[in-house]
């Protein structure tokens, strides 16, 4: 029990994750808008290759391999290396 408050602090916990969450949310969107701002200003070779580095990343951490993740989304008109 929350003794100044005089509530559980269980409430005080959930008032803490929720202002967690509104304060992600905000960053995820300026982050959003910052890429949005960078794709618009920079060529498709300049920013094309970050992404390529983060995708990469992920597939490698999934343990997939290109080829498997298009054949996993049923595409395949893609760009082989």
């Amino acid at each position: 029990m929350n003794k100044e408050k005089n509530e559980p602090e269980f409430r005080n916990i959930g008032r803490c994750y929720m202002g967690f969450i509104k304060e992600n949310e905000k960053e995820r969107k300026s982050f959003i808008h910052k890429w949005a701002e960078y794709v618009r200003t920079h060529s498709d070779k300049d920013w094309s290759k970050q992404q390529n580095v983060i995708i990469n990343s992920a597939l490698k951490t999934a343990n997939i391999t290109r080829e498997q993740f298009f054949k996993m989304k049923g595409e395949t008109n893609y760009v082989k290396y």
